[in-house]
């Protein structure tokens, strides 16, 4: 077709515990057209006869993260159903990715900010003055 639309995922894996996992599965609705694995390492895939794919690793090491990006053209990307290992199921955790600010660019929208809530502290203040005093500045 003369217009291609190309859908990518990132999924990141990390064992955050003090023991090896083993046999960690992923599980997606379908295979999808392209599977990338960061850092390279041998998996075992399965495709079961509901159209699942499964993505097997041998083992992940304490702190280790493994990486696996999905792409599609022109098709949506599967879900991934579940990841798991012999000793524990995994814990989903969505995340976005965030531009990277300069630290003056950081410092100042702080100092607006905290700005802002000083000035709406300080007309609130003026405002609950001239309430109960019935005064414009409360002399």
């Amino acid at each position: 077709s003369p217009t291609q639309t190309v859908q990518t995922k990132s999924i990141v894996l990390r064992n955050t515990g003090k023991e090896t996992a083993k046999n960690v599965e992923l599980v997606f609705n379908w295979k999808p057209l392209c599977i990338n694995v960061w850092p390279s390492r041998h998996y075992t895939e399965h495709n079961e006869p509901d159209r699942r794919c499964t993505l097997i690793f041998d083992s992940l090491a304490p702190n280790e993260v493994l990486g696996c990006e999905l792409l599609t053209i022109n098709e949506n990307l599967p879900d991934l159903i579940t990841a798991r290992s012999e000793q524990c199921v995994a814990q989903t955790i969505e995340m976005y990715p965030q531009p990277i600010m300069k630290n003056w660019q950081k410092q100042g929208s702080i100092f607006l900010g905290l700005t802002g809530l000083a000035l709406a502290v300080y007309l609130g203040i003026l405002l609950l003055q001239f309430l109960v005093l019935r005064t414009p500045l409360g002399y």
